[in-house]
């Protein structure tokens, strides 16, 4: 268990050590992004439940759009500490900053299948988990500038990791109610 730990903690800093040694010269701007979010589970039973998720992503910390992501997904907890989701995503990303993510700089539309494992471990006042998810992503395409609406819709899949762990403040477990800090990063 230990081993495992530690090793999820070196890849995500030897990858982001890595990034920033072996990457070409990128472009930088700075933005002021501000991410607003909602989570939310309704349980059906002990075992079934409706994951609801939004985003609502702001540039200029909250006067302009930059994206507004709608994720909703059925959850099933296979054991204690495993749980699964599948779901979909409706994602509208809006033209914004110095260098737009759209090469038109047009809004785009993004739709999204998922499938997620989720293990979660104890390690004293420690909760970790290991968040595995497939995306299959159809991502709204111009084929000219002319357009208004995108006529196409590209798939690309993309793997993601995320190591999450969190630690009660006061108390020896996290219940409603208990502050709590929290560090994680995905790949």
């Amino acid at each position: 268990m230990r081993k495992l730990i530690i090793l999820s903690i070196c890849v995500i800093l030897f990858i982001q050590h890595a990034d920033l040694y072996a990457q070409s010269p990128r472009l930088n701007t700075r933005e002021a992004v501000g991410w607003y979010n909602y989570f939310g589970t309704v349980n059906f039973s002990r075992k079934i439940g409706l994951h609801t998720e939004y985003q609502f992503r702001r540039d200029n910390l909250i006067s302009n759009w930059q994206q507004s992501l709608l994720r909703v997904g059925v959850n099933y907890q296979l054991s204690s500490n495993v749980l699964l989701r599948a779901g979909y995503a409706w994602i509208e990303t809006f033209p914004y900053g110095e260098i737009p993510i759209n090469s038109m700089g047009k809004q785009f539309t993004e739709h999204r299948t998922f499938q997620m494992v989720q293990i979660m471990q104890k390690q004293r006042i420690f909760e970790l988990s290991h968040r595995f998810m497939l995306e299959q992503r159809f991502i709204g395409s111009f084929s000219s500038p002319e357009l208004v609406k995108e006529d196409d819709f590209n798939l690309l899949n993309r793997v993601r990791y995320m190591f999450r762990v969190q630690m009660p403040l006061g108390s020896k477990e996290i219940t409603d109610r208990t502050p709590y800090l929290v560090m994680y990063d995905e790949i």
